[in-house]
């Protein structure tokens, strides 16, 4: 007869990497190195992860990438305004010492913001969610998915 009294031994995925970046994401809306510190571990990470924080590193990589890719569109899209203008005001030089700035905020500039604003969001609710999850030791449904 088979002895039915050994223990079970289930291995018990670690996910604290995974939370670790959720932390670093969220505190790189205020230190941005931490964002990219936070997407190293998360490429690092993927090489022995067990299915969950896999799930995980592969959101979070998304997150940043994608993340990054709309910050440039909208750094882009603001400077481009911001070089533009300044090379009609050099072109027409100061009139009566001073450059005349235009009223109110060019539309550019506000499609500019909302893009940075949408990155913001975006970013942060995506967080949110991956950190909720990863604290129930679940794994991300979707980790390809662009929205949530």
């Amino acid at each position: 007869m088979a002895d039915t009294t050994a223990p079970l031994t289930v291995a018990v995925e670690t996910l604290t990497v995974p939370t670790v970046v959720y932390v670093l994401y969220g505190l790189g809306f205020f230190f941005a190195p931490l964002a990219l510190v936070g997407v190293i571990m998360a490429h690092t990470g993927m090489a022995n992860a067990g299915p969950v924080a896999l799930s995980h590193f592969s959101y979070q990589a998304r997150t940043f990438w994608f993340g990054l890719l709309t910050l440039i569109v909208a750094s882009m899209i603001g400077m481009s305004y911001i070089v533009v203008n300044f090379a009609a005001m050099m072109a027409e030089g100061p009139q009566d010492g001073e450059f005349l700035m235009p009223e109110g905020v060019p539309p550019v500039l506000i499609i500019s913001g909302v893009i940075f604003l949408w990155w913001m969001l975006w970013t942060l609710v995506r967080c949110i969610k991956g950190f909720v999850t990863v604290l129930s030791r679940k794994p991300i449904p979707k980790p390809t998915t662009l929205l949530w």
